[in-house]
């Protein structure tokens, strides 16, 4: 279970907090609900979708490289 408040004791605190929340995305949403600066929200919101896109971009490539093109032509 993510705590609650956040601990402002640098990476080893952001680390455990981590490790409790069990995932970068419920990490993520709870130090949102606990920052009150929008400008950093948004700017990490932006981050956190070019994370996704390019997750997803590497693994349609690493899914395509594994086909041998040359077998699917007719």
């Amino acid at each position: 279970m993510a705590s609650s408040v956040w601990r402002s004791d640098g990476w080893w605190s952001a680390w455990s907090m981590w490790s409790e929340a069990r995932s970068w995305r419920r990490y993520t949403m709870d130090r949102m609900a606990l920052t009150s600066n929008l400008r950093w929200v948004a700017r990490r919101r932006w981050q956190l979708w070019w994370i996704w896109v390019f997750k997803v971009v590497g693994m349609a490539e690493a899914r395509h490289s594994t086909f041998d093109l040359g077998r699917l032509k007719t």
